[in-house]
């Protein structure tokens, strides 16, 4: 089968192009034929994604290519608009794969925007992909997308096994440690209201029993307030930057929770990560990860109310020791389902399946 992926990707920082770069690998190794694309200006090297513009070029490549089937990822992006046309009148079917764009929450950032775009240019093309691909029940059941094209398949995101082999933490200095690794995006990821439910541990002499190390990017006007938020907390909180490779599975590995309390997600690839290294993860519901969390029992599920967070916290510090090996065990256990050779199967099964119903109708 001959695949063509499309995203908005101008750098590996970017989550959706870290999705597309290992979804195609594992495509590739169970043998199909992939080329990923991006729709925007690369600022990096990315050798393995084909910069495309304009529609004389995107022809060029669907002639060379010659898909089977195509997906975009993403959504409220130009080109897009300007390909799927093309795509309807040769006959190539399409997916789309939203990655939680069009969730109640977010379609609340930019709204009239949003509606104007909509109306003028995306429903049709929202209505015009044979299926349209989410995350996870949670990111389906928020969606504004099902009212207008119903046709829906659910196919989580993938991680994969970690390098480091997985192993607990030693506890050396009696304090439980929380990591955060993400975009620093304050309001999407609900730093606000963490970082004070850390002023209220701080407050109530926590700092010698539980301690949050956040790694991430972002623009610079977020980084900056976020280190100005936390500049008063060091002796609980610090942000040590970015963090890469073997840098970011160390930082997995020297923490016991892994923690995101994010206000909306599509599913976020670094819960499977830390999951995949056998740490628990503290979520709040809108993280769209609380079912697996529950199911495996393997973190904790909490609200995104700064006095709600501490109070969990504090209970997580006080019942860790007892249940540290357990979570740990069922940590892995969960991110077993998500290794990225599973999801890319179900990818190729949904392929299938869609590319059957297109020559039936044909």
């Amino acid at each position: 089968m001959n695949i063509m992926h499309i995203g908005n990707v101008n750098s590996m920082a970017n989550g959706v192009g870290q999705v597309i770069k290992n979804l195609s690998k594992s495509q590739r190794l169970l043998g199909h034929e992939v080329l990923t694309l991006t729709a925007r200006h690369k600022q990096e090297e990315l050798p393995s994604f084909v910069e495309v513009h304009t529609k004389r070029d995107f022809k060029i490549l669907l002639d060379r290519f010659k898909p089977d089937i195509f997906v975009f990822h993403s959504l409220y992006i130009w080109e897009y608009i300007k390909f799927y046309p093309i795509l309807q009148k040769r006959k190539i079917p399409f997916l789309l794969q939203l990655h939680g764009a069009l969730s109640e929450e977010n379609y609340r950032k930019s709204h009239y925007k949003k509606v104007i775009a909509n109306s003028l240019f995306y429903r049709k093309f929202i209505k015009a992909a044979r299926s349209i691909i989410y995350l996870n029940q949670g990111e389906l059941s928020k969606t504004i997308v099902k009212n207008i094209n119903p046709n829906t398949a659910i196919i989580p995101n993938g991680c994969d096994e970690p390098t480091l082999p997985p192993q607990i933490r030693s506890n050396g200095n009696g304090r439980l440690e929380f990591l955060y690794v993400g975009r620093i995006e304050i309001y999407h990821k609900g730093l606000d209201v963490l970082v004070d439910a850390i002023k209220k541990l701080n407050l109530n002499g926590y700092a010698n029993k539980v301690h949050f190390t956040f790694f991430g990017i972002g623009k610079e006007e977020d980084l900056s307030k976020f280190r100005e938020m936390l500049s008063p907390l060091k002796a609980i909180a610090e942000f040590k930057g970015s963090a890469y490779g073997e840098t970011k599975e160390k930082a997995y590995q020297s923490s016991d929770y892994f923690i995101l309390t994010s206000r909306y997600e599509g599913m976020p690839m670094a819960i499977l990560e830390a999951l995949s290294h056998g740490r628990p993860c503290f979520v709040t519901p809108a993280t769209n990860v609380g079912d697996i969390i529950s199911e495996y029992d393997c973190g904790f599920v909490s609200t995104l109310d700064a006095e709600v967070l501490a109070h969990d916290i504090i209970k997580e510090v006080q019942q860790f020791e007892l249940k540290k090996d357990r979570l740990f065990k069922n940590s892995i256990n969960a991110a077993k389902s998500f290794h990225w050779k599973q999801i890319a199967k179900k990818t190729i099964d949904l392929y299938k399946s869609v590319i059957s119903k297109e020559d039936h109708l044909c």
